[in-house]
């Protein structure tokens, strides 16, 4: 009788993290009827990508950037923490040129628009876990702009400033931010002094006339 073989042995193990539920499942469908592939989880927040990532010990974390606690790129360091070994494919709705420098700095293997079709996202997965990094010239040498435009205006945002720099890009109020971010308008009264002072302004408006111009935060 011949032996039974483990067709997942050699399967990438593939972690998603995507906060439409009914769209990551269908993904996960997609790529689990794929040759090579398993999918052996499905985030999505931060705080489960996390959890998972420690539980299923992905090969490769294909991660929205835009999810409910949190930004995916910011995301990415503490992920590389729990699994070093793991490689980071970023999805995002926006290219634009300040989303694929923070996919660069973050440290993921690459990055995609949700766009992408499955065989793009197949393709990806297949690159990274090889060892390839899915970013162009183009992307890097904007990545180094965008650090060097940022410790020219007194330091790196952090997570939190960068959410509320962004909030007050979209025009929401400091009531609005507040409930959108959990936190109290007190808290979010300080994100925005130290904004101001960081980036070397006096006022919200200019904060945010500064940070779209040199891409600290998408334009609208």
């Amino acid at each position: 009788m011949p032996e039974h073989v483990d067709d997942t042995a050699d399967s990438t193990r593939v972690l998603l993290v995507e906060d439409h539920r009914v769209l990551a499942e269908a993904l996960a469908e997609a790529l689990g009827a794929a040759t090579g592939v398993e999918v052996c989880g499905i985030a999505t927040t931060l705080a489960e990508a996390h959890t998972l990532t420690a539980a299923c010990e992905p090969d490769v974390v294909v991660m929205d950037v835009r999810l409910p606690d949190g930004d995916g790129a910011d995301g990415v360091p503490d992920l590389l923490r729990l699994r070093p070994e793991a490689k980071v494919v970023l999805l995002s709705a926006s290219t634009s040129r300040d989303v694929r420098a923070r996919a660069v700095e973050a440290g993921a293997a690459g990055f995609l628009p949700k766009t992408a079709g499955l065989a793009q996202i197949l393709e990806a997965i297949e690159r990274v876990d090889e060892g390839a990094v899915l970013f162009s010239p183009e992307d890097v040498r904007l990545a180094a702009d965008h650090l060097r435009r940022q410790h020219r205006r007194g330091g790196l945002l952090t997570p939190r400033e960068r959410e509320v720099l962004r909030l007050l890009a979209e025009g929401a109020s400091t009531e609005d931010i507040a409930a959108r971010l959990v936190i109290s308008p007190h808290t979010v009264r300080n994100h925005v002094r130290h904004i101001i002072e960081k980036l070397g302004v006096h006022t919200k408006l200019e904060a945010v006339a500064v940070a779209t111009r040199e891409g600290l935060v998408e334009a609208g």
